[in-house]
């Protein structure tokens, strides 16, 4: 049985190196690419000593570097809440203070912007994050002390009241809704 949504990319990135796993209109990530960076995101998150169980903002413009930081959390045994760097800066706020990040990974364009909520905790610059061959190593420990029960993400609807509110989002979760996917379109 799956443990946890980071087993797929394992398998995937050992079957399927070099195909594309992730293409946008900046670049495009194989799926041992993808795993590397989630990787040395993970490991970055864990020698700042975030985690495991802790949350995590990341505040890009949709691209592969979320989805590459989305996975890295994951890795790390941590769990994510996207800010989308078009939401209102009250909506934002009312975000940090009800999800309290332990840290926020960013682009270096958009750190300033994000500081502006008022923000002061650590930050990941996702461009400064290289791959190397210790990720794996510091990252292994971690990532197989995942549980189906924990959380993956959390978003934030905005509720019928205005009021951001939390939906909590466990790997169990993810790993059924795909699983009924594969079986009821036949993938």
């Amino acid at each position: 049985m799956q443990k946890n949504v980071t087993e797929w990319l394992d398998r995937t990135a050992e079957r399927f190196p070099d195909k594309a796993a992730i293409v946008d209109e900046w670049e495009m990530l194989s799926f041992r690419e993808y795993r590397q960076k989630a990787l040395a995101i993970a490991a970055e998150l864990i020698s700042s000593g975030v985690g495991p169980r802790e949350p995590v903002v990341v505040y890009m413009e949709k691209s592969a570097k979320v989805l590459a930081s989305f996975m890295g959390i994951a890795y790390s045994g941590n769990f994510y809440s996207p800010i989308d760097e078009e939401m209102p800066a009250s909506r934002a706020n009312k975000i940090l203070e009800i999800f309290q990040p332990k840290i926020v990974i960013t682009t270096a364009e958009l750190k300033e912007q994000f500081a502006a909520f008022g923000y002061s905790g650590k930050y990941l610059i996702y461009e400064n994050i290289q791959p190397s061959e210790e990720n794996e190593d510091i990252v292994r420990s971690v990532a197989e002390k995942i549980l189906d029960t924990d959380l993956l993400y959390v978003l934030f609807t905005s509720g019928s009241t205005g009021m951001p509110k939390g939906v909590w989002i466990q790997h169990l979760a993810v790993i059924d809704y795909i699983d009924w996917v594969v079986q009821e379109l036949g993938v």
